[in-house]
């Protein structure tokens, strides 16, 4: 029986035939598989951006109730604690599922280097790049086969903005009680305070997964946009310029054996608001902008005067870490910065002066 290639509605009665070739029929196929390819991807990247926005959601919550109120009873606590853990749990799952499923991705593209190498090599240099994906990556797995994450709470304010009360509450845990347990990969541990900020720590673990997401999709969307257009393409022929219903259109391979490709655009809608919501890697922590200065400029600054950060936090009267975000790229203000410059006589045109030395 001859092979018969074409594209018709799938529907009952004399519907319209349009011949395609094998090449066109086999570039439908491929190009489907790829804009499915692509739908998944955005779709489990969705998954964690959506667990992360829930964790925030609630410790903010929690952040502003701490803020008015002055105590709880213990069951309340223990309430917090749990909510806290299943949280960070369902965070740290979702960034796992990412991470193990992006790299099988894409496999029908014939890249050099190939996107799962791709997804290695990005991936590798964000956990070689910041301790705190290191962390939450070795966090995981402890969470995993130990215990919770969550071990505690403290109040602490860590901006100078209007809306201290979103960051008021710390959720944390402490890294005594990780290095006791055998069983964490303590390798990366002293590069961390006592006290471990768990919200600060995911914050930069989803931005840097954040950022691979977002390189890998500028490396096939290439391809997408082809495999999208290659669809429409075939939609309008059949339509005759819009002129035609085109609703349960396939492309069809009749013969010895036979195969059925749905010829459509509705579904791919979904993963193009998808990439266009997620454009950028969440980021909550203002950064710098302009000519203000960045985390490794400032850390220079401060390891010229052979500074502690604790040292450089007094000079400017703001809390050891809050200096420990503004180096970990949190934006400072002009006037902490400045205050910071005179205090160490490294402001480009002015110095401070004694009290006594300003009397006439």
């Amino acid at each position: 029986m001859e092979t018969q290639y074409f594209l018709r509605q799938h529907a009952i009665g004399a519907l319209k035939r349009e011949p395609l070739t094998e090449k066109e029929f086999q570039s439908l196929k491929q190009a489907r598989a790829i804009l499915s390819d692509a739908l998944d991807f955005e779709q489990r990247y969705e998954l964690l951006v959506r667990n992360f926005v829930s964790l925030e959601l609630a410790v903010t919550e929690l952040s502003l109730k701490t803020s008015l109120e002055n105590s709880y009873e213990y069951p309340e606590l223990a309430k917090i604690l749990q909510e806290s853990n299943r949280h960070w749990a369902n965070l740290m799952s979702a960034a796992k599922s990412y991470i193990d499923q992006v790299r099988r991705d894409f496999k029908r593209l014939a890249m050099v280097p190939s996107f799962a190498e791709s997804v290695e090599a990005l991936l590798s240099a964000e956990y070689d790049d910041s301790v705190e994906y290191r962390f939450m990556e070795a966090l995981r797995n402890y969470t995993q086969h130990r215990a919770f994450p969550v071990t505690g709470f403290s109040s602490s304010m860590v901006s100078a903005a209007p809306n201290d009360w979103v960051d008021h509450l710390k959720v944390t845990t402490k890294k005594k009680e990780l290095f006791s347990d055998s069983k964490f990969k303590t390798k990366f541990l002293d590069q961390l305070p006592e006290v471990i900020d768990l919200r600060a720590m995911s914050r930069e673990y989803v931005r840097r997964i954040g950022r691979t997401h977002v390189a890998l999709r500028k490396l096939v969307d290439g391809n997408v946009s082809e495999a999208r257009l290659l669809v429409e393409a075939a939609i309008e022929r059949y339509s005759q310029g819009g002129k035609a219903s085109t609703v349960g259109l396939n492309a069809f391979k009749v013969g010895d054996s036979e195969e059925t490709v749905s010829v459509f655009t509705d579904w791919d809608d979904v993963r193009v608001k998808l990439a266009l919501k997620n454009a950028y890697p969440p980021d909550l922590v203002p950064r710098p902008r302009g000519d203000e200065p960045t985390a490794a400029k400032l850390r220079e600054l401060r390891e010229a005067c052979g500074l502690s950060m604790q040292k450089a936090a007094q000079l400017v009267e703001v809390q050891p870490e809050l200096w420990e975000h503004y180096e970990s790229g949190l934006r400072i203000p002009f006037s902490v910065y400045t205050l910071f410059l005179l205090q160490t006589e490294q402001h480009p045109s002015h110095m401070l002066k004694k009290k006594d030395q300003c009397e006439d």
